[in-house]
């Protein structure tokens, strides 16, 4: 009776360890997926799409930023934006910080977007604006004294829990 007792427990163990393994995401390497998705190694068969190259990681946060602006974030999250929003800025005048914040609710909460790495930018900021990582809350805040007048339009890529991608594209004026 306990040696079948002792199997049960083991077989179940091992259900439970490998449906673990096959639900996280681990890095495959710089060009297992296609831009699309598509697997490009599955044993003897390789994925050799001309309009869609092998240049992702089939797991989307081990991408590098390259990556991830080459087209590798496929359908990012954009439920993101500035709190409080970006308003036009002034020159030389210190700005109130804003953090990258989801704009889905739960109840009277907003939801955490559990940000980490480093965020991609299309561009640069405009001069004097740093993009800063605030570990208590796994997010980042735009802080600092703009320096320069301009527009600027900027797309911002970020990883975020739970395998997720979020993108936002924001103009910054400054006056």
């Amino acid at each position: 009776m306990r040696s079948c007792q002792f199997a049960v427990l083991v077989f179940a163990s091992i259900v439970a360890l490998l449906a673990g393994q096959t639900a996280a995401c681990g890095c495959y390497g710089p060009t297992s997926c296609s831009v699309r998705g598509i697997q490009c190694e599955k044993g003897i068969f390789r994925y050799m799409g001309r309009n869609d190259p092998c240049i992702c990681d089939c797991c989307l946060p081990c991408n590098s930023c390259d990556q991830l602006l080459a087209g590798c974030a496929r359908k990012p999250n954009k439920s993101i934006k500035f709190v409080p929003a970006l308003h036009t800025l002034k020159v030389n005048k210190p700005i109130k910080p804003r953090t990258l914040q989801s704009t889905k609710h739960e109840g009277n909460m907003t939801l955490p977007l559990g940000l980490f790495g480093d965020p991609c930018l299309t561009g640069n900021l405009p001069a004097g604006l740093n993009l800063t990582y605030d570990e208590g809350n796994a997010t980042f805040v735009l802080t600092g004294t703009p320096t320069e007048k301009g527009k600027t339009m900027l797309g911002i890529v970020a990883k975020g829990g739970g395998s997720v991608i979020y993108r936002v594209d924001v103009k910054i004026t400054v006056k």
